[in-house]
């Protein structure tokens, strides 16, 4: 009867749960939360010096026009080139007042020398640092992947299910391994290919978690582990960041160093957040509350994961 009690009051939380994750799915956080790498703005160094052309760019590129460039700088939309009175290297700059929500590496290219700068939202200005593009992309992006964890409600929600979900330590490396193995095969083809993410894919991503959520409920002490499930989701992930790339402005050698850079920061990203939600339910798995947790966590993912396919595919069809 006791257990029967401890049950009920689980679900009565859940359903409490579920009630206030379906409002934030409503609130303005509602956009796609696969922020993913930063993206670039690539100028060319020109004669005379402070003269810069800007690279061709992808769909997904950076505009110049968020950029608060320094003072003596002007930037000509019509013939695409920023002019200063010096050369930028070693000055700063800063995000202005569109510069949106992702982070922005500008790189100035040419003259046997490259400068970067990386510039997030909210915070203040980036100097020009002189590097290599090869040395620069991998720093940068491996940040970006922390980031991408940090900030990417869907990918925690299904990471968390799968912690949530194994039954061992072991099973638990070898589900999220198969998810990464996934997210970077379909993102390394993506980039091969030169393909650009579908906005489907984010309706996949959500259903993935919606998905993984009901497997947990329904089969929670599983006597194998998920990791083909894992790997099979982990390529829809993936190909949430195609086209991400396409504006490394160098060989394969530098895209290939990118994306190592930025899949060591999403896999460093997971560990710290998956080895915590592990223990804690390790921990209370023979308690009411340990099976408490996995209910509610469960029915909270699920959720916010079923509210995220019905507004994205909406999305879609309003565009």
């Amino acid at each position: 009867m006791t257990g029967r009690v401890q049950g009920w009051g689980a679900r009565r939380v859940g359903l409490a749960l579920l009630v206030f994750v379906a409002a934030w799915c409503l609130g303005p956080w509602r956009a796609s939360a696969h922020q993913g790498p930063p993206l670039r703005l690539i100028l060319l160094r020109l004669e005379p010096a402070g003269t810069y052309a800007l690279a061709s760019l992808p769909r997904d590129a950076a505009d110049p026009a968020a950029i608060a460039w320094p003072g003596d700088c002007t930037f000509d939309a019509l013939r695409r080139r920023l002019r200063c009175a010096a050369p930028l290297d070693g000055r700063a700059v800063a995000p202005g007042a569109s510069f949106g929500t992702r982070d922005v590496l500008v790189v100035v290219a040419g003259g046997g020398a490259t400068a970067t700068a990386m510039l997030t939202p909210g915070a203040g200005a980036a100097r020009f640092e002189v590097a290599s593009v090869e040395g620069a992309m991998p720093r940068s992006l491996f940040v970006a992947g922390l980031r991408h964890i940090a900030g990417g409600w869907d990918h925690l929600a299904f990471v968390g299910m799968l912690a949530l979900g194994a039954a061992s330590l072991r099973r638990l490396f070898a589900d999220v391994t198969g998810f990464t193995v996934g997210h970077a095969m379909s993102l390394a083809l993506a980039v091969g290919l030169g393909a650009t993410a579908h906005p489907i894919t984010e309706v996949l991503i959500a259903l993935s978690v919606v998905l993984l959520a009901r497997d947990v409920l329904v089969s929670p002490d599983r006597g194998h582990p998920r990791a083909a499930q894992a790997a099979a989701f982990g390529l829809v992930h993936g190909l949430g960041f195609a086209g991400a790339f396409a504006d490394v402005p160098a060989g394969a050698g530098a895209r290939a160093l990118a994306l190592a850079g930025f899949h060591a920061g999403i896999e460093v990203g997971q560990i710290l957040f998956v080895l915590p939600v592990f223990a804690a339910w390790y921990l209370l798995r023979a308690r009411p509350a340990g099976r408490a947790l996995r209910v509610v966590a469960a029915y909270a993912a699920g959720t916010a994961g079923f509210a995220a396919v019905l507004l994205r595919f909406l999305s879609i069809v309003r565009s």
